[in-house]
Parts: structure tokens; sequence; C-alpha cells
């Protein structure tokens, strides 16, 4: 009995020794989180872009994202990771906001991303068709067979920022309200899962005679308004910006009010000093600025103004384009200069006898070189790592989108090693009868096809539709991935092509670039196959008029996921939730090839696991 005792004694003395120690050593070494890496090495983006914190009884919305880059990973940012990437990667490792840019390669790193869990196989012998989607009398024709599955996934993927600045999605303006305010949440361009922005100049004070004008004096800088709106500028949004020449402080005699003025200041020091400021000030931000006026072009004439820019002044262009790029490399040496953009590129860039498409369907020979033809050369020496930057708007002609490849030879005959975007591209809904279902397919066509022939991005006009004519005669006013109330039709709600913009980056971010393989463009049929982590992602579609039977072959899995590229649904309006507005099936694999049939739908096919 006395040995019980002792015994039950000494376990006594042992367990509150142990709780003893346990709260003597958590005084001694307390735990203390790893603090996040700045988002910005700059002092004036780090004290710009820190929050102070949030009072602790002010519950976080699940749907609010303004505090995107506060290194909160909420539940919105979980069920959204394109949204806010770096305040759930934050808490894995610690990464630079700003990636170095390659000089002569481009990063193809991927992040894994998890398969979603499915019902049931379908075999592949018997060809299976999958639905079109293109509106017909029903609102929605979600399938209900044993084959349709859930487009929720498992696991959300998450992107470098190396990634995300490699990334070819973008926006020209895709941040601003129907006010035509800058709306530094960038809710809807973070929703889609997009990073790159070509702001507007005004919206971001940016403009030479911003900064430098007659309240200022000659030489004497003023960025307060500059310096406030890029402070808004979230941490994981990179921005491209234009230099533009036009200043009256230094000669320039166009404006508004004198439209048939020249455009050229008569002091190139003041320009190339005025670069050097601004692309010095925000280099941590802004790597890529366009050295040339923006959309001077041999058009065929569009504003008067653009003759100066061609006859009358094409080596007052050729110097301040080398101005600007001699300016850029003096302060930033990772910084690139872009040469933007040709509105009408088939013309701007051939050469004299070139073959010239024209919206008709007929083609002309060109009977000179082209501005760009000329201009390319004539700056390339002065202007390093240049990138070629043209802008292309289609007609939602089933052919219109290999009118981009036409644009892209045409560029590569001239300049073959430079990189080539394309920062103002889309297509309408709601004009020339062009229905959502139509710009929602070309959305997929547009992007895959460019990118399969070497561009490396392409901009969309816009998020939100323009509101720019009283009549809405204008095609810009029907661009928009969202309706504009302010137009006339009085619509407010997000069109059948954001959600497919947003499948199409779910989907294809990450791939690797630089290995984009064509499978098939022939006899209407189109397949392209990506390489993600990798494994490989098809996509694939149909221009003829009749269901399609395509192969897709090399799967290593047992299977394939096949999800429409376009909701199912006769409008956006209709789509309540993103999750599950896509038809989708399994189909089996057999001897590592896939048959199946198709519409005019584009089709995303990822192996199954």
């Amino acid at each position: 009995m006395k040995k019980k005792i002792i015994l039950l004694i000494i376990a006594a003395i042992i367990v509150a020794a142990g709780i003893g120690g346990y709260f003597y050593f958590r005084e001694l070494v307390p735990l203390k989180p790893q603090p996040p890496s700045p988002p910005f090495s700059s002092e004036f983006e780090r004290n710009a872009i820190d929050k102070p914190p949030r009072p602790p009884e002010r519950a976080r919305p699940q749907k609010e994202i303004a505090q995107c880059g506060d290194n909160i990973c909420d539940e919105f940012e979980k069920a959204n990771p394109n949204a806010c990437p770096a305040d759930c990667l934050s808490a894995q490792s610690s990464r630079p906001s700003q990636p170095t840019i390659p000089s002569s390669s481009r990063s193809s790193q991927s992040s894994s991303k998890a398969q979603s869990s499915l019902s049931t196989t379908e075999s592949s012998s018997s060809a299976p068709s999958l639905q079109s989607s293109k509106p017909g009398t029903s609102s929605s024709k979600q399938s209900s067979s044993a084959t349709a599955i859930s487009s929720s996934r498992s696991s959300a993927p998450t992107y470098s920022s190396v990634q995300l600045f490699d990334s070819p999605f973008g926006f020209v303006q895709g941040s601003f309200d129907t006010n035509y305010k800058f709306d530094p949440s960038y809710k809807n361009m973070l929703d889609l899962g997009v990073h790159w922005d070509r702001p507007f100049e005004g919206h971001v004070n940016t403009m030479w005679t911003d900064i430098e004008n007659e309240t200022t004096g000659k030489g004497n800088y003023d960025f307060k308004k500059t310096d406030a709106a890029l402070s808004n500028f979230k941490k994981d949004i990179y921005l491209y910006f234009s230099l533009p020449i036009v200043n009256t402080l230094y000669g320039s005699t166009l404006s508004a009010s004198n439209p048939d003025g020249s455009p050229y200041p008569t002091d190139v020091t003041a320009y190339k000093n005025f670069v050097k400021t601004i692309v010095n000030r925000y280099s941590d931000k802004v790597k890529y600025w366009m050295v040339s006026q923006n959309e001077f072009d041999d058009m065929e004439p569009a504003a008067k103004n653009l003759k100066a820019y061609y006859d009358e002044g094409f080596d007052s262009t050729v110097k301040y384009a080398k101005a600007a790029c001699e300016a850029i490399k003096e302060v930033c040496s990772d910084c690139r200069p872009v040469l933007g953009g040709s509105v009408v590129p088939l013309v701007s860039f051939s050469k004299k006898g070139d073959t010239i498409s024209t919206p008709d369907g007929n083609s002309r020979a060109a009977t000179s070189d082209g501005i760009h033809a000329k201009l390319v050369p004539a700056v390339k020496e002065s202007c390093k790592n240049l990138v070629i930057d043209y802008h292309f708007w289609y007609n939602s002609d089933k052919k219109d989108y290999k009118t981009q490849r036409d644009i892209i030879d045409k560029i590569k005959k001239i300049a073959p090693d430079l990189e080539i975007w394309n920062t103002e591209s889309g297509t309408v809904d709601g004009m020339k009868d062009i229905t959502e279902f139509e710009q929602a397919r070309d959305i997929v066509r547009l992007y895959v096809y460019a990118l399969s022939y070497g561009q490396k991005k392409l901009f969309w006009t816009n998020t939100l539709e323009y509101d720019w004519t009283q009549d809405d005669s204008n095609a810009f006013d029907f661009m928009g991935l969202i309706n504009n109330p302010k137009n006339k039709d009085g619509l407010s709600h997000k069109k059948l092509s954001y959600y497919t913009y947003k499948k199409m980056v779910e989907v294809l971010e990450g791939s690797d670039w630089d290995n984009i393989e064509i499978i098939q463009e022939n006899d209407g049929g189109y397949i392209y196959k990506f390489l993600k982590n990798g494994k490989p992602a098809w996509v694939a579609w149909n221009d003829n008029s009749a269901e399609k039977q395509i192969t897709i072959s090399g799967v290593n899995s047992s299977s394939v996921k096949i999800t429409e590229a376009v909701p199912n649904y006769s409008s956006g309006k209709d789509v309540t939730n993103y999750l599950t507005a896509f038809s989708n099936k399994i189909v089996s694999a057999e001897s590592g090839k896939v048959i199946i049939k198709i519409k005019d739908v584009p089709v995303f096919i990822e192996e199954n696991y």
C-alpha cells in the first residue's frame, strides 16, 4: 500500500514539474510569426500601400476584396485563388513583389492545380458529343446525364510573381467605375484572375503635361497627383504606361482645340530628362513604357494630326523614340521600351508589295512601306529589348481571328527577334446582331490563336463597357465584359464573356507560354496543346456549321475532363453560380487517345487523375 502511495506521489510531482516547465519556458521563448516581406522595395510604394490594422470588431465580409495586399488569406481569397495570390502565398514563403525580367528567356514555372472530383466516365469509342452552349429557347441547358460533373476544384492554384508577370492576360483601363473614375480595388480584374493593366494616362496623371507645365515652370516636376494615383495600386497588379511627347510648354501645338497642330516639341533634351525622372521614380512598379506616341499610324485618314506623324515628322518620331529608349536604359536596367500601338497593323507593318487583307475579304498590295515597317529598323539599335505593340479588333466573323497571324508574320518579317504584344483588342456584344454567346466564344479563339503563334500578351478592351456616345454608335460601348447601365440598353449584368474569360484564365494561367503546340488547323478543326506544371491541357473548337469529330492524342491519364468554354445560359444575367455554370463531362481515354465531337463553342480538355 505504502509503495502505491509513493508511486502516486512521484507521478504527481512529475506532472506538476512538466506543467510548470511548460509555462516557464513559454515565458522565456514566446513564439512569433514571421513578418511578411514588404510588398515593394521603394520607400514611396511601401508607404503608399501599407494600411493601418483593421479594428478587430470589424468583420470582413466574405466577398470583399478591398483589402487585397493585407497578407490575410481570407475566405473570399481562398475561394477565388487568382484574386490575391500574394496574400495566400505569404504564409507559405516570402517572395519578391516584382520579378526580375529575364533578358533572353521567360520563366515557364507553374504550380500544380488539383483536379475536381468526378462522378462517372464515358467510353471514348462512342465519340461522345458535347452540346453547344449557343443559346436556344431555354435559359439553361445544364446536363442531367450521369456524365455531367461539377466544375468545383478540390484545391486552389497559386502562382508566383514571375508567373503573374509573364501572364498574357490583361486589360486596357481594367478598373474604372461607371463615372469613369479609377477604381483602385481592381475588384473585377482580380476576380477574373488578371494582373496586367494599361491604365489611361489621364486617370493616373502620367502625361508629361500633367507633371511639367506652365504652372510648374520648365525643369520643375509636380508628381503629387501621380503619386496619389499610383499609391492605390495593388502589389500584384503590373502596369504598362505610355510616354506621350506632346507638351505645349516646349512648342507642341497639337491640342483638343487645335487638332491640326504638330505633336512635336522643340526640345528633345527636356523630354529625355522627363522620361528619366518618371521611369526612375516608378521603376519598382512599372517595367514597360511606350516610347512612341500612341496610335500614330498611316491610317487612311482617321485624324488630321496623323499626317504630321507620318509624312511630315518621321525624323522627329525617330528622334523622340530613340531619346525615350536611351533615357529608360540609363535609369532602369530591367525596364523595357514598347513601340506602340498600331491601330491598322496590316498596313503599318507591311513592306512595299506585301499583300494587305481588307475587312471586305479583298486584298491589295502595299504601295509603300508602312510607318512601323520603317520605324522599327530606325530605332532598333537605340531601343534594346524592344517590344512591339499593335491593336486589333475582331469583327466576330469566324475567320477574322486568323488575321492576327498575318499581323504577327508581318512583324516577325521586319523584327524576327522582338517580343509582340497586343494591348487593345476585343469584340462586341449587342452590335450588328452579335450575341453574348459569340463574344464569349471569340474571346477564347482570339487569345489561344494569337498565343500559339508567339504573341506574349493580349489586353482586352475592357472589363466594363464604355459609354462614349449617346446613340451607342461606337463599338467600344459594346466591348466590355460587363454591361454599363449608362448605355441605351440600360443593362448592368456581367456578360457570358466575363465568365468565359475567368474560366480561360483558370485553366490556362501558369502554362509554359513559349511551348504551345499547334496540333490541328484544318478542315475547320482547331486543337492547341498547353503544358502546365508538366501536364498537358488542350483547347479545341470547330469553325464548321456542323458537328465535327476530333481526336486528342498523347493523353497520359485514363480519362479526361472536357469543359465547354461558354456558360450554359442565354445571357450572363442568368448565371448565379460560376462553379456550376459550364457544361462538362468525363470521357475515357483508350491507348492515350480521346475521340469527341464538338460544335462551334471552344472546349478545354484536361487530364483527369
